[in-house]
């Protein structure tokens, strides 16, 4: 049995950064212990220290955030040294032991217990697949009111901003007649007639 808790961790050296990929072929030899066991038992024990193997040496590194900078909390490093690995690691015990009970042979056992694994391995990808999906999807903009850009109290200057720009926008879109242009023509006309008159 110790021997698939160090093929365990000899396996997860295929992991970043580290990369070692022939290494995984290191879990052919649990898998084998756990297809092969005599009782259901002894092949959940077998899942259950390949997995600790496996996670103990991948995120022994999460421990060491208790002992950073000026902290002082070496008492607590077993915990999530220990405790991480074990905690992951009870999720194989039932992938071994249900692979074993299904399987009639040591082939089916293979493949029970291979398709398990697969199984463990997409539900802790799924969170990581919904965030990416939420980030990737196109959100509705709204139009911004004037009080967001300028603050409460400048809302003054944006209803006037606002008040301005609306006659420029239908006047572009009357091309011919606007209603605006043709009353500063006349007015200015009035006051041109109004100080010719006026002028001695």
């Amino acid at each position: 049995m110790a021997a698939c808790c160090l093929a365990g961790a000899g396996a997860s050296l295929t992991l970043p950064p580290f990369g070692v990929v022939p290494l995984i072929a290191l879990l052919s030899w649990p898998a084998l212990i756990i297809a092969n066991a005599a009782t259901t038992r002894r092949a959940a024990l077998a899942g259950g220290l390949t997995g600790f193997g496996w996670f103990l040496a991948s995120v022994w590194w999460i421990s060491f955030s208790l002992v950073t900078g000026d902290t002082n909390y070496w008492p607590l490093l077993p915990l999530p040294l220990i405790g991480i690995p074990l905690i992951l690691a009870s999720f194989w015990v039932p992938a071994a032991a249900l692979a074993h009970r299904l399987g009639r042979s040591t082939g089916a056992r293979l493949g029970w217990l291979l398709l398990f694994l697969t199984l463990l391995q997409e539900m802790q990808l799924l969170p990581n697949r919904r965030r990416r999906t939420m980030l990737r999807r196109p959100h509705r903009t709204r139009r911004p009111s004037p009080d967001s850009f300028v603050g409460p109290q400048r809302l003054p200057q944006a209803s006037l901003v606002q008040f301005k720009i609306r006659p420029i926008a239908i006047c572009r879109s009357r091309h011919n007649h606007c209603p605006l242009k043709s009353q500063s023509s006349s007015f200015a006309f009035h006051h041109h007639q109004r100080n010719k008159t006026h002028r001695p």
